[in-house]
């Protein structure tokens, strides 16, 4: 049991983790769709932004599994 405690811990932390690269990599296209005033790269970027929001949830609420 707690291998798969360890195991969870750690994907909790690499999900947490990609998540906050996707926000990170949504606010760069974010200011680039801004900058250049394109409409396609800002609508992409508040998506990623949200997208690594909700995987941060997820990664979040993985400590939540209990065996």
């Amino acid at each position: 049991m707690e291998t798969f405690n360890e195991a969870l811990s750690l994907a909790q932390k690499g999900v947490i983790a990609f998540g906050t690269f996707w926000v990170i990599w949504g606010l760069i296209v974010l200011g680039s769709g801004l900058k250049d005033k394109t409409a396609p790269d800002i609508k992409q970027g508040i998506g990623q932004i949200v997208g690594g929001a909700v995987i941060i949830l997820a990664g979040a609420l993985v400590s939540n599994i209990n065996m």
